[in-house]
């Protein structure tokens, strides 16, 4: 029997960090915003080193300052044990030099309270138990219950998936999944005592390495240390806890670490798999977000920041269609590709990386790739793309890693850092070679705003989004490989003061091969 309802712009099912993200922007943009959470916060959770790359999107949501002034214990890098001799792979934090690493009932708890700050309703200890459809076949709200009492409808012009592995609506809608590789298991456990590495690095996550998988050491305290274990469920056997000292005894470098110290409890376990709803991620109303749409092996650490990155587009997305600015079909089209893309490149980056480890028992030997051939490595590499290139061309892994010959050889192909420098103002400008422009839209905040997007089309350099009307745009849309960046910008009518910015920004694309400083006469290669 239902007995209330509540009225809505937006419902958001999970408070975790997808949900209280994506409250978070669309509150912010006067949104009537409702999230339901079943469990009480704080509650346990796993996935708690953070990367460098959430950083600006935790400023950007207005939580940095009070997460500075908990006790997280910042990484400045990551250490990787990986290869046949297991040697220490070093790797530094990009801007801004670091990231926290937390106790996720800490963390999320601080997310939420944000979201409802923020002007968010958050009802926790209320579950989602069903969905509302209407005549036209689009889902307009769910039927939510808080423990012991009756049911009630939400009624929403948009219901956000945020419930994480739980994957409320693709059970509920049957939708099907994308599977990659077999069923997985995550085993657990915090050891007081632990070791630290020598400042200033004492902090930063070490990935190992060890028998049948890999194991996180996870710094979360001066004494408290999060160490776990990744691996294939059909490995693990029926006493979790002794597999994980196993795998533990079985490495090198975490093994040292925990010499001495002393498991709190026993571990964890937490069965998954990789996966990708087939589906579209946003359709007849609903929105999929973070874990509920894709989960990626964690293996670099990425769980928490796929998530904020899928809940800050899909949030921008759905605001900027509230207000009227792009029409449903195309917010969600865009939203599902730079999502989805965003996943398929991490998923592509742990394929390799598994693949270069050429241990001995079943779980490597299932995974090695030192036989691909030619045609292999390009899907791998092009899947992966520039960002994932530069985890492996940007450190020292390049040299210590047993690359297989095919993708050796295509590591230098890309452009993983240009530079921002001078670029001459007299020879012709043109788009570089397999380089396509187009009109697009990017995220802006809270929004999304039409842009001009550069494109590599084979995935050799980076992507650049510039907004329509500013100074790179207007030049952008211009070049046509006779005219030179003087002529262009004196033909886009760029002031004096946005001169010398604006030819740093062209030489970093000239750097980084979206650009050609062309001879006369060449054509530019950039479609409309």
């Amino acid at each position: 029997m239902v007995t209330k309802n509540i009225d809505c712009d937006v419902v958001v099912v999970g408070g975790g960090p997808g949900g209280a993200t994506i409250a978070t922007m669309l509150a912010r943009e006067g949104a009537d915003v409702v999230v339901l959470e079943g469990k009480k916060f704080p509650r346990h959770h796993l996935g708690e080193s953070l990367l460098a790359v959430s950083m600006p999107i935790l400023e950007e949501l207005g939580v940095s300052e009070v997460l500075s002034r908990q006790d997280f214990p910042r990484k400045r890098g990551a250490v990787f044990l990986w290869g046949p001799e297991r040697e220490k792979i070093g790797l530094i934090m990009p801007r801004p030099g670091y990231a926290y690493q937390v106790q996720r009932h800490i963390f999320d708890s601080l997310l939420l309270d944000h979201a409802e700050h923020s002007g968010a309703r958050v009802l926790q200890e209320h579950w989602a138990r069903d969905v509302v459809w209407n005549e036209e076949g689009r889902m307009t709200g769910v039927v939510a219950q808080e423990a012991g009492q009756e049911p009630f409808i939400i009624q929403a012009r948009y219901v956000v998936d945020a419930s994480g592995l739980f994957q409320f609506l693709p059970r509920k809608l049957g939708l099907q999944e994308n599977l990659y590789g077999p069923k997985r298991v995550a085993l657990s456990g915090y050891w007081e005592g632990a070791l630290r590495p020598d400042p200033p690095h004492a902090d930063d996550v070490i990935t190992e390495a060890c028998e049948d998988g890999w194991l996180w050491f996870i710094p979360l305290s001066p004494t408290l240390t999060s160490v776990g274990f990744v691996g294939d469920e059909d490995d693990v056997g029926r006493d979790a806890n002794d597999f994980l000292l196993r795998q533990v005894k079985s490495s090198k470098l975490v093994r040292r670490m925990t010499e001495g110290a002393r498991l709190t409890r026993r571990a964890r376990v937490l069965k998954y798999r990789n996966h990708a709803i087939r589906s579209a991620w946003w359709e007849r109303g609903y929105v999929l977000v973070g874990d509920s749409a894709a989960f990626v092996d964690p293996l670099f650490s990425t769980g928490v920041h796929a998530t904020l990155f899928s809940a800050v587009a899909a949030g921008a997305a759905i605001s900027t269609t509230l207000a009227g600015r792009i029409s449903e079909d195309e917010a969600a089209r865009w939203y599902d590709h730079r999502a989805r893309n965003h996943y398929a490149k991490t998923t592509e980056m742990i394929r390799l990386l598994y693949g270069l480890h050429p241990g001995v028992s079943r779980f490597w030997r299932s995974r090695w790739l030192g036989g691909i051939d030619e045609e292999a490595a390009e899907r791998i590499v092009a899947g992966m793309g520039v960002e994932g290139m530069d985890f492996f061309a940007g450190t020292r892994s390049a040299g210590t890693l047993p690359f297989p010959d095919p993708v050796r050889r295509k590591i230098h192909e890309f452009k993983c850092r240009p530079k921002p420098s001078d670029v001459a103002l007299d020879p012709p400008l043109a788009y570089a070679r397999h380089v396509q422009r187009s009109s697009d839209w990017m995220r802006q905040g809270s929004i999304l705003v039409r842009c001009t997007k550069l494109h590599h089309l084979h995935n050799r350099t980076h992507e650049i989004y510039s907004p329509v009307g500013s100074p790179l745009e207007r030049v952008l849309r211009s070049v046509d490989g006779r005219r030179s960046l003087g002529e262009l910008m004196r033909a886009a009518e760029i002031p004096a003061e946005q001169a010398a910015s604006l030819r740093r920004a062209v030489g970093t694309l000239v750097d980084g091969g979206l650009l050609d400083l062309a001879s006369a006469g060449a054509s530019g290669h950039g479609g409309a």
